[in-house]
């Protein structure tokens, strides 16, 4: 199957499914590689048609209906559904204070801390994706899953850090949150 490039620096994208396409879009896919039989389209047009009455071995399947709708709400537990999440992070928050033992200036700079990155949380929808990173580590809490102790840009979360998905301390390295909540 031909490759076909993409914006993900030096990786490809091999097609090799069905894929539902408008019939503006057929004869990219064909450009790129894609054979007839691994296109279906959502509507009948003369060009499918004559491309379908002169391809006979190879047609381009038509009418599949209206699309799949998909669901997109998320799918918890009806506890995490309801959390009120700012309490669970500062309950939390406190316990994992109390274990760190700032001194006064680190102890203030992870209350700052908290506050800013909550907001930041709120301002960019991210409430339920947070409940949901609850859900998931009380599960691996519960079967003794092992995780690792942080990647990428998540470690510059110190909610992450006091929920326990990483071990970096943004307060004690002074990591900006910006690496997080980066646009």
């Amino acid at each position: 199957m031909k490759e076909l490039s993409t914006q993900l620096e030096n990786r490809k994208l091999r097609f090799d499914g069905v894929s539902i396409v408008s019939p503006e879009q057929v004869a990219e896919m064909l450009l790129l590689g894609a054979k007839p039989h691994q296109l279906r389209v959502t509507h009948l047009d003369e060009d499918i048609e004559a491309f379908n009455d002169n391809v006979s071995d190879d047609p381009i399947s038509v009418d599949v209906g209206e699309p799949v709708k998909l669901d997109f709400s998320w799918k918890l537990p009806e506890f995490y559904l309801n959390m009120d999440l700012r309490h669970t992070i500062v309950a939390r928050a406190v316990d994992r204070l109390i274990q760190l033992n700032y001194p006064d200036d680190l102890q203030l700079a992870a209350s700052e801390r908290i506050q800013a990155e909550f907001e930041e949380i709120e301002r960019r929808g991210m409430v339920e994706f947070m409940k949901t990173i609850i859900y998931v580590l009380d599960v691996f809490r519960e079967k003794g899953v092992i995780w690792g102790v942080g990647r990428g840009s998540s470690c510059a979360s110190y909610i992450l850090f006091i929920l326990g998905l990483h071990s970096v301390d943004c307060i004690k390295y002074n990591v900006p949150m910006e690496e997080f909540f980066h646009d």
